[in-house]
């Protein structure tokens, strides 16, 4: 941790040392960079912004949560009754059809 103190300080220092010299045009060398600082404020306030929406659709999110399993619950309830239902309806229709193929089997009488 002492090195990267010492590495921060002694990069800021050579940033301000070289944002106050002026090259052979009379131009600061610091303006380029100057121009680059404002754009990294820039992109850290819209990452920041970012996060913010991120903890808001977390918390969103959160508050929505317990309504889905709620919901789904409900589903798998009539999900389950559906096919408990349509069970109890396939196995009377097979019956059905049984009863239908034995009397349909069986000698008949022929009537004069």
């Amino acid at each position: 941790m002492k090195e990267f103190s010492l590495g921060l300080a002694v990069g800021a220092a050579t940033g301000i040392i070289l944002a106050l010299v002026k090259d052979k045009n009379g131009h600061r060398l610091g303006q380029p960079i100057q121009a680059q600082f404002e754009a990294a404020k820039t992109d850290a306030g819209d990452l920041t912004a970012a996060v913010h929406k991120l903890q808001a659709a977390e918390q969103e999110f959160d508050q929505a949560l317990p309504k889905v399993q709620k919901t789904m619950f409900e589903l798998e309830n009539e999900l389950d009754y559906y096919q408990t239902s349509t069970a109890r309806l396939v196995n009377k229709m097979q019956h059905q059809a049984e009863l239908i193929d034995q009397h349909a089997r069986a000698p008949h009488k022929e009537i004069d």
